[in-house]
């Protein structure tokens, strides 16, 4: 398991901080995507075929909960 402090400056509602399941050689988005397979549209070159794979967490925390 982890905890997720996720990106700022999308809103105040968003992005979710997360706990989640750690999966070996999963891909959960970083930087390309946020909360599985949301796009931040503010990542150039995008990935697609990243986005594609993101898992999506276990469990949302809320906004900007810093939770550790």
């Amino acid at each position: 398991w982890v905890v997720v402090n996720e990106r700022d400056e999308i809103g105040s509602d968003l992005v979710p901080d997360y706990m989640t399941s750690v999966k070996d050689g999963g891909f959960y988005g970083w930087p390309y995507s946020y909360f599985g397979q949301h796009v931040d549209d503010r990542v150039k070159p995008q990935r697609p075929d990243l986005v594609a794979q993101a898992i999506k967490p276990d469990y949302a925390l809320g906004a900007h909960t810093a939770s550790l």
